[in-house]
């Protein structure tokens, strides 16, 4: 059985039990502290859309750490959130269960319609103007925080 908890490594390099092909530990760790957290769910979930999707596609984002105690060593991102909580509540990056993937066109539109048709994704965001275009995906649900299911626009 997998596990749902986040895993959380904070030395990934070290990190020898990365079973996920197509993803390497180096684009999934957080870009602002080199930390791995990652939900093992989730990543089963995203090895098999990117079999059914049946092409490579970059990771614009996957974890992003948020420290509740130490709110400064967060990523900026997941920071403005718990500051905004008064640091109760940070993104869904912050639990292993959310991914930014760049694509943009055919092959988001082969991805948002992959994604959906699986029906394990919950969260659904899609960003395809300028020159940042990807489509975020979760699994997060109330027990985490979240409202779901919903899709947004950026």
């Amino acid at each position: 059985m997998q596990n749902e908890e986040l895993i959380l490594v904070e030395t990934p390099i070290k990190y020898l039990d990365w079973n996920y092909p197509y993803f390497t530990v180096k684009e999934m760790v957080c870009q602002h502290t080199g930390y791995l957290g990652f939900n093992e769910r989730f990543m089963d979930s995203l090895v098999t859309l990117r079999e059914k999707c049946g092409f490579g596609f970059p990771v614009n984002s996957y974890y992003r750490h948020a420290d509740y105690i130490n709110i400064e060593n967060s990523h900026p991102i997941e920071r403005k959130k718990l500051e905004a909580s008064n640091g109760k509540k940070a993104g869904s990056h912050a639990s292993g269960k959310a991914i930014d993937i760049g694509v943009d066109r055919e092959r988001a539109y082969i991805v948002l319609r992959t994604a959906m048709d699986m029906g394990i994704f919950s969260g659904i965001g899609i960003n395809q103007k300028g020159n940042s275009r990807f489509i975020h995906l979760d699994t997060c649900n109330a027990s985490d925080g979240f409202t779901r299911p919903t899709i947004w626009s950026y």
